[in-house]
């Protein structure tokens, strides 16, 4: 049968047992913290600085695209203010077929070249999820260290 000495050494046992796992747990709690927080910031500063990367060159396409076209457009203009000065009805008529034939493909041009635009935006918004779910995730991963920590101090106190 087991003495008051027994138990008080049997007691200081598992209270230095305890006390170490707590402090184990703590550092590895503080260890995933440190990790997942250099983590997400890691994936904030790359999609930062992709983000503003793509912004730049979509406004350098967009003024591109922008400085052509108004050289084509004001081109276009010249021609078409000549050719109905100089036009009888038939001609204005035919200028009107000719404007339809020229610009159509143009603006079909543009619209694939604006398609092409919106497909790299999708693209880098498909990374947004991740980001999303790394953030949601981590007030998860909070509460179960929490809940840990207090089931881990229930027993301290059980004991």
């Amino acid at each position: 049968m087991l003495d008051k000495d027994d138990l008080q050494a049997i007691q200081t046992m598992i209270d230095t047992s305890v006390t170490a796992s707590e402090e184990r747990m703590s550092a590895k709690i503080e260890d995933v913290e440190q990790r997942m927080s250099a983590k997400i910031e890691d994936v904030e500063q790359r999609m930062s600085a992709k983000i503003e990367g793509v912004e730049q060159r979509m406004s350098a396409k967009i003024e591109d695209v922008e400085q052509r076209m108004s050289a084509k457009i004001e081109g276009v203009e010249q021609r078409m203010s000549a050719k109905i000065d100089t036009a009888s009805q038939d001609t204005m008529r035919g200028a009107a077929v000719l404007m339809e034939q020229y610009f159509e493909p143009k603006f079909n041009i543009l619209s694939e070249n604006v398609q092409l635009i919106l497909e790299k935006l999708d693209a880098m918004s498909a990374l947004e999820p991740r980001v999303r779910t790394l953030e949601e995730e981590l007030p998860a991963v909070k509460a179960v260290v929490r809940a840990n920590r207090q089931d881990i101090d229930r027993l301290k106190d059980a004991i």
